[in-house]
């Protein structure tokens, strides 16, 4: 017995590490993410006020994570996403901690072994990299603790009630918990006096879904559940290992989360079938998960993403318990256990690349985000459209009609600052820079026949295979192959760039894709850049044999020239406009 206890208290310090370690690890690795995706709707819609607190998101119950952001916004501010962050990290290790507990009422010591992979559990990055769903990871570690609560038989029961209440204000991830606890407690008791500790967060549920659920508008199919539920299922084995999307049985990627699903259900039966390991705890896990997938396949099996890691992290979980569960007060051999330790290695490993991976992707859709929203912000409100999107591809949430209300009720941002714009990489500067082009501070139209050259030329600050020289207020540029090219800056006003000798003028809107420099064999493409240091985007016009474009930059409050690239098809001419 003395053994045993030693073992346990080596155990607990073990799992304390193990947390620290994490924690440590996990920080490194987002550090320098922002804001990213649902935030900012969050920021634009949410920032305030009660019922933004209570009405439904996407149709969920978010009651804590909605007041907690609330209150950041309005202490810590756009500037410090760290904070957020931590919110993730701490909901993460919150679960890390439930499922060691869990587990060491089971099978000892061992839990420390099965707690490691879910302390880097990479493949679902989005709840742990990412502070706004801290509140679904904080909900599933209190509905395992609710569970927990009940194996000690001293405990009393209005402990479980009062964390499937907390996992209820977090997430409605609790109700799930709530009816398994039905089970479980209705099977001990043999009757209901103690419903009242899964009836109370019921009937709060119902009564917050009664007077503040809407409906996300997204298609649910009852249809979807059996096929979509069973890969959930298989993404959640796989993602055990550190594998992405399962397939093989319906076609999707790799067979790899299908054969570990298939190996845990083959020890599940066989502990069921040899050694009559089916409780009343067992039933009330997988109803969590079946529930769970059940749900999910329901809502969400339209978007296609079984492998998602915001669902491949609660599945992973479950069937870390059922697992286990099944393995109650199972002894493991020499062997047995040197095969645990591989098992637990390669899903570290697996788990670990998966974090690069998911850190990689909010690192540059944050921060790509945070370069556009520099420019944004020099714009400013008066010059943007309010229907203006930002980023349809990170964050087409931000709109400024919305966003400039919003971050001047918050007094923040949540954007570069130009010191760090200029420190940023390459991308973020290109991505900044297209933004002042959509939004029309650079602007390309056919040039009139009473635009005429005046005042200085521009000044030329690298050619490359061409023949250059001056002509007045203008530079005349021959192209010697195909690669030539001719930049000009830095540019203040506006440009007439012309092509040859006809007298009509026609040009491709700065929103043409870059393809458009195919429409002719010899078009000259004309790029711009500010911030950025290359060329990186598509041309702003593309300009056809003998004709010309009236090119204009507006003047703003940062004193940061454009730059010009003319890639000719033909000899060109680059003015500078009087007045311009």
């Amino acid at each position: 017995m003395a053994s045993v206890s030693r073992r346990w208290r080596a155990a607990d310090l073990g799992a304390v590490v193990l947390l620290l370690i994490a924690f440590a690890w996990l920080i490194e690795e987002g550090r320098g993410n922002r804001f990213y995706f649902d935030e900012w709707t969050w920021i634009e819609l949410r920032h305030g006020g009660l019922s933004a607190i209570f009405d439904a998101y996407n149709e969920h119950m978010m009651l804590v994570p909605l007041a907690v952001y609330q209150l950041f916004f309005h202490t810590i501010g756009l500037a410090h996403y760290h904070w957020y962050r931590l919110l993730a990290t701490l909901g993460h290790l919150l679960v890390v901690g439930a499922v060691y507990l869990f587990c060491r009422a089971r099978i000892g010591a061992l839990a420390l072994l099965v707690a490691i992979p879910v302390a880097f559990l990479g493949t679902g990055w989005e709840f742990i990299l990412w502070g706004i769903n801290f509140g679904f990871t904080t909900s599933l570690a209190l509905g395992i603790l609710a569970f927990v609560s009940f194996d000690n038989a001293d405990r009393p029961a209005w402990v479980g009630c009062l964390l499937l209440c907390a996992s209820l204000l977090c997430a409605e991830t609790a109700i799930l918990f709530a009816l398994a606890l039905a089970i479980e407690l209705t099977w001990w008791d043999r009757n209901l006096r103690r419903a009242w500790v899964w009836v109370v967060p019921i009937l709060a549920y119902l009564s917050w879904y009664v007077a503040f659920f809407t409906g996300a508008g997204s298609a649910h199919d009852l249809t979807a559940i059996p096929v979509f539920g069973a890969r959930l299922a298989a993404a959640a084995a796989g993602a055990l290992v550190g594998q992405g999307e399962p397939g093989g049985l319906f076609g999707h990627g790799p067979a790899a989360g299908w054969v570990v699903l298939a190996a845990l259900i083959g020890l599940l039966a066989w502990r069921l079938i040899r050694h009559r390991a089916l409780s009343a705890r067992l039933i009330a896990l997988a109803v969590v998960a079946v529930g769970y997938w059940a749900l999910v396949a329901y809502g969400r099996a339209g978007l296609g993403e079984p492998n998602a890691s915001r669902y491949v992290y609660t599945g992973a979980i479950m069937l870390t318990l059922i697992t286990v569960e099944s393995l109650r007060e199972a002894r493991l051999s020499a062997r047995g256990l040197a095969v645990a330790g591989i098992v637990v290695a390669v899903a570290l490993v697996g788990n670990v690349r998966a974090f690069a991976f998911g850190e990689g992707q909010l690192s540059e859709g944050s921060n790509d985000v945070a370069a556009e929203l520099t420019a944004l912000n020099v714009i400013g409100p008066a010059r943007t459209p309010p229907g203006f999107v930002l980023d349809p591809h990170w964050a087409p949430q931000v709109i400024a009609g919305l966003y400039f209300p919003a971050t001047r009720a918050l007094g923040g941002t949540g954007a570069f600052t130009l010191a760090q714009l200029l420190a940023g990489t390459e991308e973020q500067r290109a991505d900044a820079d297209q933004v002042f082009v959509r939004d029309g501070e650079v602007t390309v139209a056919a040039a009139r026949s009473g635009v005429r050259p005046g005042g200085s030329p521009p000044t030329a600050h690298f050619r490359l295979h061409g023949r250059l020289s001056a002509d007045g207020s203008c530079l005349h540029f021959s192209p010697d192959g195909p690669a030539s090219t001719l930049d000009v800056g830095p540019v203040r006003g506006r440009l007439l760039i012309r092509t040859g000798t006809a007298q009509t003028a026609t040009a491709t809107a700065a929103t043409a894709p870059a393809t458009a420099t195919a429409t002719a064999t010899a078009a000259s493409a004309v790029r711009v850049r500010r911030f950025a240091s290359g060329y990186e985007n598509g041309p702003v016009a593309v300009i056809a044999p003998g004709h010309a474009i009236l090119l204009s930059v507006r003047s703003d409050r940062v004193h940061h020239p454009w730059h010009v690239r003319i890639s000719p098809g033909r000899a060109v001419l680059v003015c500078a406009v009087a007045g311009g």
